[in-house]
């Protein structure tokens, strides 16, 4: 659906009409809004609970949704961040949804432009069900979630948070949270440019 996002005063508040349906039902997927205006959808899960790595592209000119380059990998509940440069970071998520799960600690950058992913340097630990944020400097600060079981490791929330810098192609931890952040948060950036995260799961899968 679209909605209008502003109005002239003394109008009503907008309203939705139908856009397009996407060409595989999703959820738990990302969605970006690019430079150009289009839309690009990443991974999440289909009907059956099956991960995904097919990714589209929805332009709002046209109405209509297009197949965009599948991921290197299927991730459900992964983020997607637009970087300064126009291209989009997709980091993290679970490679699947049943007992098996394992939540993933590798990156992908997609490029609009010639409509391809290529990887990026892997995060130091696997997160699903994490934030990442744009930072004023061109960074990602990536923060909290949950890491799920990988071999030789037990199963729980991540470790508070780390930065992506794309023009290194590096992450490096950073210690400005001093405690574990829950996976289900929230993080938003503030006019004086620090982020705030609240809230989270009080245990997994447990209250706020």
């Amino acid at each position: 659906m679209i909605g209008t996002a502003a109005t002239p005063a003394g109008t009503s508040l907008g309203g939705w009409s139908t856009a397009g349906a996407l060409r595989t039902g999703r959820a738990q997927h990302t969605a970006t809004r690019l430079l150009d205006g289009r839309v690009l959808v990443t991974g999440g899960r289909d009907r059956g609970d099956q991960a995904l790595a097919s990714t589209e592209l929805f332009d709002p000119k046209t109405g209509r949704w297009q197949a965009g380059a599948a991921l290197d990998a299927a991730r459900v509940d992964q983020t997607a961040t637009l970087l300064l440069n126009g291209r989009v970071l997709v980091a993290g998520g679970f490679d699947r949804l049943d007992a098996r799960e394992r939540s993933l600690a590798t990156a992908e950058i997609f490029d609009p432009g010639r409509n391809r992913w290529t990887p990026a340097a892997p995060m130091a630990v696997t997160r699903a069900r994490h934030t990442a944020t744009l930072l004023a400097d061109g960074r990602v600060l990536v923060v909290g979630g949950y890491s799920a079981p990988t071999p030789g490791k037990l199963g729980g929330f991540a470790p508070p948070a780390e930065v992506y810098a794309p023009l290194a192609n590096r992450w490096s931890d950073t210690t400005t949270i001093g405690t574990w952040v829950r996976p289900g948060h929230s993080a938003t950036t503030l006019p004086s440019r620090r982020v705030l995260v609240l809230g989270g799961e009080g245990a997994l899968g447990g209250d706020p």
